[in-house]
């Protein structure tokens, strides 16, 4: 339900999904600390380690249920694809008005020729996995779009055999 919820948004026009999304105050450490420990059990089960450098004091406005989609599913890729025994590092800094989390990872990587459509709706850079029925080709779809309403930008550079690295910038809330 929360994919069909998710595809209902990511498919509407008209331009009022600002409307229906919520602008809460979030901590950009609370929230990515929680979806590492969440994620700890599923990468102990290849050996992955996840390194985190954040500071604790940046804050964003915006949906916390869409940045946790968004976040999910790049954590979530970077162990699917990542090697056995490989590592995650996630590091948050400031940028003037934005804060830039970079998410890298040392797994298969993606291919040069699959980079410009990586965030396209159902375009599956591994073809691998097509029959598994696990895998949607939605997730850095989603990862775009929750990026986009919010204001930010995310990308990703990739070397195939040595991973992927996605950066995404969102603005800062303003201190009041």
């Amino acid at each position: 339900s929360s994919i069909i919820s998710t595809l209902a948004l990511l498919t509407s026009d008209g331009g009022k999904v600002e409307d229906r999304i919520n602008r809460d105050t979030i901590n950009i450490f609370e929230l990515i600390d929680k979806l590492v420990k969440r994620f700890q059990n599923v990468s102990y089960k290849k050996n992955i380690s996840i390194k985190t450098k954040m500071p604790k004091d940046i804050s964003i406005v915006g949906d916390e249920n869409h940045l946790v989609k968004l976040f999910t599913n790049l954590l979530r890729n970077a162990i699917t694809y990542g090697k056995q025994d490989g590592w995650i590092k996630i590091n948050v800094l400031r940028r003037n008005n934005f804060v830039e989390i970079t998410m890298s990872d040392n797994g298969i990587g993606i291919e040069n020729k699959d980079l410009p459509y990586v965030f396209d709706r159902f375009y599956r850079a591994d073809k691998s996995h097509s029959s598994d029925g696990k895998r949607t080709g939605l997730g850095l779809a989603i990862a775009k779009w929750v990026t986009d309403i919010h204001g930010g930008t995310i990308s990703v550079t990739s070397s195939m055999g040595k991973g992927s690295v996605f950066i995404v910038t969102l603005p800062i809330k303003a201190s009041k």
